[in-house]
């Protein structure tokens, strides 16, 4: 920022002095000074221009620091949006004409493995059941059960781990968060049991 307020003062100010001839042949040659090149000493938040040729006119330009802040904010997990990286895993409502197996299909996975995560998933599924289905995977090997939870007000792993009886690091880590996340209101969570 202060480099780019410098850059264009001094594109004014060459502008003013050399190039004023080409924009404006009407003033005599004899009035526009002769600059030959500015230095630039930067003094805490005030630079000061200094022409090194003649006349040895100073020009001071205050500069501000503006604050720069970022507020990272994730967006929380909704229905039918891809969670975690190592397993990818999905929350689904069924909806009228849903198999197991056309989710299967849609998903690259099995009716099997489908019916392996999913705690106490009765077949044929029922139309607007929340269901856990993996993503690219043939097989459930090394995955728990999982049951699927919507948070109803802001609160740390912790809290919700305590709340649903499971473990806060493995609620984080299948649901793509570090360890120690805050969980949002209204986000669906997968939760392992």
């Amino acid at each position: 920022m202060f480099l780019l307020i410098i850059t264009g003062t001094l594109i004014y100010l060459s502008w003013m002095i050399w190039g004023r001839q080409a924009y404006a042949p009407e003033l005599p040659a004899e009035k526009v000074l002769p600059v030959t090149i500015a230095t630039l000493i930067p003094v805490s938040s005030t630079a000061t221009i200094i022409p090194t040729g003649t006349p040895t006119i100073p020009l001071t330009i205050e500069t501000t620091a503006l604050p720069i802040t970022a507020t990272i904010t994730r967006i929380p997990h909704s229905l039918d949006s891809m969670i975690g990286t190592n397993p990818v895993l999905i929350i689904h409502r069924v909806r009228q004409g849903d198999t197991i197996e056309s989710l299967a299909y849609r998903y690259k996975t099995n009716a099997a493995v489908i019916q392996a995560l999913n705690y106490n998933l009765s077949i044929p599924l029922l139309v607007h059941k929340d269901i856990v289905i993996p993503v690219n995977r043939s097989d459930a090997g090394g995955l728990p059960e999982f049951e699927v939870y919507r948070v109803q007000q802001d609160t740390s792993a912790e809290e919700l781990g305590t709340l649903l009886g499971v473990d806060p690091d493995e609620l984080c880590y299948y649901n793509g968060l570090t360890n120690g996340a805050a969980f949002i209101a209204g986000e669906w969570v997968i939760v392992p049991r």
